[in-house]
């Protein structure tokens, strides 16, 4: 069975990658991968913003909408 990687922005929107994978632990590793990069992004803007506040629309540096993206595998035919 080949597995499809989605992402599911907010939480709540599908995304289709049209990223394929042959097992389910491939595509929940590429899974791992992305909340690996999400967190390493997250983490270089929380160290960057206090610094540069007039460069961020957001002055309160601990809300970020983009961390309610998620991912997940669904079978594909």
């Amino acid at each position: 069975m080949k597995w499809m990687f989605f992402l599911l922005v907010f939480g709540s929107h599908p995304v289709e990658t049209n990223l394929i994978f042959d097992s389910l632990n491939a595509c929940l590793k590429a899974e791992d991968e992305m909340r690996k990069e999400y967190a390493k992004a997250y983490s270089e803007w929380r160290n960057w913003a206090p610094g540069n506040p007039t460069d961020t629309s957001d002055p309160i540096t601990a809300n970020r909408f983009g961390l309610k993206t998620t991912a997940t595998c669904v079978p594909h035919a």
